[in-house]
């Protein structure tokens, strides 16, 4: 198994760090890679935890009129901001330490993704072979070259996930790792605050009447990790917000189906119907009470038009797992190719949960299931948002395409 591993590792790794040596970084970031580099320089130089829009970078849950840009910002969980700023104060303000590091984090998501089909009882030839499909997959390649977060979500959701599979199949106490792993990546992503819950559910679908200490133990863990964050939030924001506040602007952009940027123009008439002047709010605001005014207006949006709401909602799943484009934008080729692609992934796993009867192959793709359900009320349009969860399905598709080998009677004697 060491083989398996080393070898692993150094082809995830090897193709990422030969990618990003090749492929230059580009000179400007945007976006909300611009975000994460502005918050770790501030974490550096010491500064308030505060996104002033700038070059490349314009805030993202709502146009600066009616937010105070000076005041605390929680839109980005502090995990990734802080591993840049590891990074810089190490080697300085530079990106390729940060993509050189990133590639290595992939490489250990590899090796992460084998063990997890080991675990689980797989052939190694197939648990080979799924973390063989990640290591060498174009966009998870192209993705080690990007300031994200998911570079670090990834090898914090693929050890959660192992080590829940650990505590089903090994012991319980793997079930407090499984917790501190998933409330980091609480930190990392929004999503991955209510993975601590899906996992403890998982534990007491499969564990039963075992599972009640693990269960707890999972929990209490998970949210002591997030607990510093959302008592921080409790003092600067009003709101102990445990991840983002970019919650109910989610929730809005999926009542509605508007796309993103253009429910700016809905707070006005929002506002007025409330018999509130607009101009009043005039960097006024902080991010928890603009995040709660767009779940207000969320609330209103659904009662007014539950179908649209409803069928918005129908949809983002299968915009998760395809990366579906909104309505009125043209896929990419890449995005194309990448969707017809995981249909086949998704395909094959059905086959091979219905084919094994594995119960551990179940608990994995639950996780799946809770990411496709926790973002039918994100609107995703980015393929990143599924890049780290697709993996866990790579195993399960190819088991059945690779059945265990039949057990003789001679085997089977003790």
């Amino acid at each position: 198994m060491l083989k398996w591993c080393l070898g692993l590792f150094a082809l995830t790794a090897g193709v990422r760090l030969a990618y990003v040596l090749v492929v230059p970084q580009q000179e400007s970031l945007l976006l909300d890679q611009a975000a994460y580099d502005a918050l770790a320089a501030r974490i550096l130089q010491g500064k308030p935890y505060v996104l002033v829009p700038g070059s490349g970078y314009a805030n993202p849950i709502a146009p600066p009129f009616f937010t105070d840009t000076s005041s605390p910002s929680a839109v980005y969980p502090p995990g990734y901001p802080l591993f840049l700023a590891g990074i810089y104060k190490a080697f300085g303000q530079r990106y390729l330490p940060v993509r050189l590091i990133q590639a290595i984090l992939w490489g250990l998501c590899a090796i992460t993704l084998f063990l997890i089909g080991e675990t689980i009882g797989l052939r190694r030839v197939c648990s080979g072979l799924g973390a063989g499909l990640l290591a060498l997959s174009p966009p998870h390649v192209e993705l080690a070259g990007l300031l994200l977060s998911e570079n670090l979500f990834a090898p914090l959701l693929l050890l959660a996930v192992l080590f829940t599979v650990l505590a089903v199949k090994k012991g319980p106490w793997w079930a407090i790792l499984a917790g501190v792993c998933s409330g980091l990546s609480g930190l990392t992503r929004p999503t991955g605050a209510g993975l601590i819950i899906a996992l403890g559910i998982i534990l007491l679908v499969f564990m039963r009447k075992h599972a009640i200490w693990p269960f707890f133990a999972l929990i209490l863990f998970g949210f002591l990790i997030l607990s510093p964050w959302a008592i921080r939030n409790q003092n600067a924001l009003g709101w102990p917000v445990i991840s983002s506040t970019a919650g109910g602007r989610a929730l809005y952009l999926t009542a509605t189906g508007v796309p993103e940027g253009q429910e700016w123009d809905s707070i006005p008439g929002f506002l007025a119907r409330k018999g509130i002047e607009p101009t009043t709010l005039h960097q006024s605001l902080n991010e928890a009470q603009l995040d709660r005014l767009y779940a207000e207006m969320a609330r209103e949006a659904f009662l007014r038009d539950p179908i649209r709401a409803l069928s918005v909602m129908s949809l983002n799943p299968l915009r998760f797992a395809f990366n579906m484009p909104y309505p009125g934008t043209r896929p990419s080729g890449k995005t194309v190719a990448y969707a017809v692609f995981t249909g086949i992934v998704i395909a094959l796993s059905f086959w091979g949960l219905i084919k094994n009867r594995e119960p551990s192959l179940w608990a994995i793709a639950l996780v799946f299931i809770y990411f496709a359900l926790a973002h039918t009320v994100m609107s995703p349009a980015l393929v990143r948002y599924s890049l780290p969860v697709i993996p866990l399905l790579y195993p399960i598709a190819l088991s059945g395409l690779i059945p265990k080998p039949k057990i003789t009677p001679h085997q089977a004697r003790p």
